[in-house]
């Protein structure tokens, strides 16, 4: 018959003050484990955040979770930044691009450090991205790369094997949080426009000339309105805006395009909703305007919005970088 060995069970051990405890055969050697873990942790801290890359540093990298920076006491690891540092590099040789090292690290630092601030913004007022819409930009995604596994060859041929599809739904993820925070947080205006091109430095008659024109157009747009869309097709220079009606989509202050002058800028934050806009002068000739809604509360471009909440906050880097 076969003989097993008898486990010894847990001990009580009498405490002064008449308590008793159980006392754990295996607590000392688990003890003793997590001490050398922590021990073999801190004698490599000193190398990991001098930036060394000798092999026990590399493995005790993948084994300690050493933070890289801290935002308002959040931590984000170090392996994060490592691998975010490693897919913009293969990104850069693979696409023959002339990023620098030390701009590569600057640029993962910055990006992560500001996705720590927006997604803790987004927490404190509340908000909250749809893990469902995720989901479905995912597989939208998926779709129009021809399938999975065409989009996970893109991935690694592009950002290395170590970048698959949950490392992408990540970024979109991010990228979401950003977006909800400019889209609901700040203001946004939904624009149409029809441009009467004039080059910046036409003489005055020419763009007295042009100047009539958008007025001939307005005075169309002033006795109906509803013919937008079709006099933005008839009339309007904006090749990009024509056919869709002279839509120019959602924009926040100082983000990219469509804004095309400071004025044009002002026009989309101060008109009001549904009133024609008098002609708005910029460097490409004279825009007639609508808005059609305005969202958010904080009347800031995103690059300000940011500094804020760089201003505010406590954010510390451990690391050296090249």
């Amino acid at each position: 018959m076969r003989r097993f060995r008898r486990i010894r069970a847990p001990r009580r051990i009498q405490m002064p003050g008449g308590f008793s405890v159980w006392r754990n055969p295996y607590s000392r050697a688990a003890l003793i484990f997590i001490g050398a873990y922590f021990l073999v942790a801190l004698a490599l801290a000193p190398l990991v955040y001098g930036g060394s890359r000798a092999l026990p540093v590399r493995a005790a990298e993948a084994l300690v979770p050493y933070p890289a920076l801290y935002v308002n006491g959040d931590p984000i690891l170090l392996s994060r930044v490592r691998f975010e540092v490693a897919a913009r590099v293969t990104y850069r040789e693979r696409h023959g691009l002339q990023t620098s090292d030390s701009e590569i690290w600057k640029s993962v630092l910055d990006q992560l450090t500001e996705r720590a601030l927006y997604r803790q913004d987004l927490n404190r007022k509340g908000l909250r991205v749809s893990q469902d819409e995720i989901d479905t930009q995912l597989d939208q995604v998926i779709q129009e790369a021809g399938g999975r596994g065409a989009l996970e060859r893109y991935l690694a041929d592009s950002y290395g094997s170590n970048v698959g599809i949950a490392e992408f739904r990540r970024w979109l993820e991010e990228a979401a949080i950003e977006a909800t925070v400019q889209q609901r947080v700040l203001v946004s205006a939904s624009a149409r426009h029809i441009l009467i091109s004039v080059a910046a430095n036409a003489p005055e008659g020419i763009a007295a000339q042009r100047r009539q024109r958008a007025d001939e157009v307005r005075a169309q747009l002033a006795a109906d309105l509803s013919r937008f869309a079709e006099l933005a097709r008839e009339y309007s220079d904006d090749a990009s805006t024509r056919d869709a009606g002279g839509n120019i989509g959602t924009t926040t202050r100082g983000n990219d395009a469509p804004v095309y002058s400071a004025e044009f800028e002002n026009a989309l934050f101060t008109l009001p909703i549904g009133e024609l806009s008098q002609p708005v002068r910029s460097g490409y000739g004279w825009h007639l305007i609508v808005v059609d809604e305005r969202d958010g509360s904080i009347d800031q471009s995103p690059r300000q919005y940011l500094e804020g909440l760089r201003s505010t906050s406590s954010i510390r880097v451990l690391i050296k970088t090249p």
